[in-house]
């Protein structure tokens, strides 16, 4: 034996403990070691003269087995057993705190301690450690106290060393034979393939499993489940693990390189990236509480928030509010990428619903639009085709793919959301707890206008902030978005009549029916304008705050003209007095025998209105774009034309001035005649108060069948005069 290794009884002379106490902790070590496969620092050797075997100690077990020299007279030892496992320079510190332990317990124990507590006696022993050790030794008084912790704890009953106790485990690996000492090959593989399940087993299920099949088949696995998870976070591979136990989709979002997309080479207007989320916080209306929806729409290259609608539910009314918002204030992009959802890809922006792409995808494969292109009659494509707006939906289930303004919602979440008092935070973690008293009082809930007005405000002071996104380099937005070369706008009329597009519709008996919201209206009905296309597709646009009356145009590849204005039909209830049936039948054939003679006296003073009101547009639209391609100071101006230009606001202003007896002249069938004679105010119109109180009075005259036609149109169900004999007769008659 080496001089680093002592027998039983010479440990316990130089401790003070008794033999059969150092033969219990030689036993347990060797114990330990075979079971962690390690080397042993006790052994059982037969003395050189013969006789029984004796236990022999290495001096590594215990301080006090071999005494630290000072600083100044250290000699470059070596540590065999620790050294196995720890770095020389950890073991050496080590050591050298030990023998500061043992310089304070015998300072504690000796004559200069009287009247002095263990701390005052600390505070001088670390006195002496800085001077003789240096800087490179860090100690303190509680160093000192938690060095006397750790080593009580697994040192002071022999159980186990405590010099090893007071290694700094942390930084460089423990030596050894490997990265998967005392695991068996074998083990490890059944370790991971229940670790690598699709169940998701926890580790302490695969440690104890693994451990029990060791056991079985003579496997080698530690028994210590600490170990197990200290091994697993050194050399786990979290790539394969992902993919094994969360999927092939979980990997890919986590691990997979995904595509950087530059947008510093695009313009400011050129494309927008739109989309829905839900607030953060609660809002009322009435006395019903709910999470507003916020439908927002921003620029790719300036980050400019261009529009936003906030409402009850999300669905595509706020989607066109925001589009209104954007293309009225900002301009109208070249690309907009959206959602996949079927409130985006809907008829009124696309010109088809989400079926019925899905349908002729199948149909006509992957060109299914040039196809399509050739096959149509009717020239409604859509709010954004009629614009020359290009779609780009989003990948399914992707929320990535709309990577700005998903981004932007964390913005606003977190800037804005939180300024609300009944911010509710965005998972049940964050939710504050006074959160249900406030929604209980109900007096702080801000109503959805109020909500309106905070989040319009926070909008205009992040347009007007420093970005500090990629292209960016700290711009504001409205400055980048002011630095635009070109933009593409549209005339405000024709955006106002664009926007409350309905889509296409087929002309029937009663006139053309669609839903605004969740109620179905019809419209029409008296319309004689109307009646030359029953049968055929008329494009419908409402306001959808007036629900009294549409616009009707035609849908086919010559054009849009203005059919004219149509009315709401009249609903007669089905408990509706015979006197007021009576009352509403006589009205229909006075305003249908109106109509018709004012339709076949055709003035010729207004039969050119439309088309002076679109040269003066034209006139109009050629003086600003000479004014703003001049500018310097201004990005110019891209017109674009939707075909509403010159027949919605001053044609309607026109209209409005004009009683309902010369109605049927400007939204007749033929070319409308010259309105400036009866607008200069030359001529005088008719009472503005139209009405039909003396007819009403009059007896019902027959008039060929015309006026149960016109009956028909707008009671919208004979069953509505069921039980009533009298009704009845004068609705057949």
């Amino acid at each position: 034996m080496t001089e680093d290794w002592i027998t039983v009884e010479e440990a316990a002379a130089l401790t003070g403990e008794s033999e059969r106490t150092w033969q219990r902790r030689a036993a347990w070590e060797a114990k330990q070691a075979r079971a962690a496969s390690r080397p042993s620092l006790a052994v059982r050797r037969s003395p050189e003269s013969g006789g029984k075997p004796v236990w022999h100690v290495s001096r590594a077990m215990d301080p006090r087995l071999t005494p630290c020299p000072r600083a100044d007279e250290r000699e470059n030892r070596v540590r065999p057993a620790l050294l196995t496992k720890f770095p020389q320079g950890k073991v050496e510190r080590a050591y050298r705190k030990a023998y500061w332990l043992r310089e304070w317990r015998r300072a504690c124990e000796g004559p200069q301690a009287a009247g002095l507590n263990e701390e005052a006696i600390a505070g001088r022993i670390v006195a002496d450690a800085k001077r003789i050790e240096g800087n490179d030794f860090p100690i303190s008084v509680r160093a000192l106290q938690l060095w006397r912790r750790a080593y009580n704890a697994k040192g002071a009953d022999g159980a186990i060393r405590g010099v090893e106790a007071l290694i700094d485990r942390r930084g460089d690996e423990p030596k050894g034979g490997g990265a998967h000492e005392g695991r068996s090959q074998e083990a490890i593989d059944y370790f991971y393939s229940l670790y690598h399940a699709r169940q998701q087993f926890t580790v302490k299920t695969c440690h104890k499993t693994t451990l029990a099949k060791a056991l079985k088949s003579g496997w080698t696995w530690p028994a210590s489940y600490a170990a197990t998870t200290k091994w697993l976070r050194t050399y786990e591979k979290l790539d394969e693990t992902c993919a094994y136990r969360e999927g092939p989709t979980a990997y890919s979002k986590r691990y997979m390189a995904h595509i950087h997309i530059d947008y510093a080479p695009l313009q400011p207007g050129e494309q927008y990236v739109i989309d829905h989320t839900r607030c953060d916080f609660w809002a009322r209306e009435g006395d019903v509480q709910f999470r507003p929806w916020l439908t927002a729409m921003i620029d790719a290259r300036s980050r400019l928030l261009v529009g936003w609608h906030l409402a009850r539910t999300p669905n595509q009314d706020g989607i066109v509010a925001a589009l209104r918002m954007a293309f009225r204030d900002r301009a109208i992009p070249e690309r907009l990428h959206m959602d996949h959802g079927k409130d985006f890809l809907s008829a009124l922006l696309t010109g088809y619903t989400k079926r019925e792409v899905n349908r002729l995808r199948a149909e006509h494969g992957p060109d299914w639009k040039t196809v399509v292109a050739h096959q149509q009659t009717t020239y409604w494509h859509g709010i954004l085709a009629e614009l020359g707006v290009k779609t780009i939906a989003a990948i399914l289930y992707s929320p990535w793919s709309k990577g700005l303004i998903e981004r932007w919602y964390g913005t606003f979440q977190d800037q804005c959301s939180k300024t609300f008092v009944t911010y509710c935070g965005h998972d049940p973690a964050s939710k504050p707890e006074c959160l249900e008293e406030i929604r209980y009082d109900g007096g702080d809930v801000p109503t959805l206008d109020e909500a309106r007005t905070a989040v319009g405000e926070w909008i205009d002071l992040y347009n007007h902030t420093e970005h500090r996104g990629e292209g960016m380099e700290g711009e504001k937005p409205i400055a980048v978005w002011n630095g635009a070369e070109s933009l593409r706008r549209a005339s405000d009329d024709a955006l106002v009549m664009l926007m409350q597009g309905r889509g296409v519709y087929r002309v029937g008996k009663n006139g053309v029916s669609f839903k605004i919201g969740s109620t179905t209206l019809t419209y029409g009905g008296s319309s004689v304008a109307l009646r030359g296309f029953v049968g055929r597709d008329v494009m419908v646009t409402a306001d959808d705050n007036d629900c009294s009356y549409c616009y009707a145009y035609t849908a086919d590849r010559r054009g849009r003209r203005l059919i004219g204005r149509l009315d709401c039909n009249l609903r007669v209830p089905a408990n509706t007095p015979v006197e007021q049936l009576r009352e509403a039948i006589r009205a229909v054939r006075g305003r249908r025998k109106i109509m018709a003679e004012a339709r076949r006296e055709q003035p010729a003073m207004i039969r050119n209105a439309a088309q002076e009101v679109r040269a003066m547009q034209a006139a109009e639209r050629g003086r600003e774009l000479r004014a703003t391609g001049t500018d310097d100071h201004r990005p110019n101006v891209c017109p674009v034309r939707t075909g509403f230009e010159g027949q919605s606001l001053p044609v309607q202003t026109a209209f409005d001035s004009i009683p309902d007896k010369y109605a049927a002249f400007v939204f007749s069938d033929e070319e409308p005649g010259d309105l400036s004679e009866l607008l200069s105010g030359e001529t005088p119109l008719p009472d503005p108060d139209w009405d039909y109180s003396d007819l009403l009075s009059e007896p019902r005259t027959d008039d060929g069948g015309d006026g149960c036609a016109a009956v028909g149109d707008l009671l919208s169900d004979r069953t509505d005069a069921d039980g009533n004999e009298d009704a009845l007769a004068a609705f057949d008659e």
